[in-house]
């Protein structure tokens, strides 16, 4: 899948992450469209996907707010 960002496909390798993993999208992507962030998400073991709805690429710097309340809420942080 993310063959536009390091052109050589490491998709492969999703279902070997062992760890708790959260993906946050944008609805709106274009650069990543939401279809890869779904993928992500169905190959990586138990990963959560968040969407973030109207969202387009560079969230963190967009929807800061929205991005840290998936996170805290993702790692079980206090608000």
């Amino acid at each position: 899948f993310f063959k536009k960002i390091i052109r050589q496909d490491v998709s492969n390798f999703l279902p070997q992450i062992a760890m708790p993993t959260l993906a946050i999208w944008g609805s709106r992507d274009r650069f990543v469209p939401l279809r890869f962030g779904k993928r992500v998400a169905a190959h990586i073991p138990g990963a959560q996907l968040r969407i973030i709805e109207g969202g387009k690429h560079g969230l963190h710097h967009r929807y800061p707010e929205e991005v840290l309340e998936y996170i805290r809420e993702f790692v079980k942080l206090p608000v």
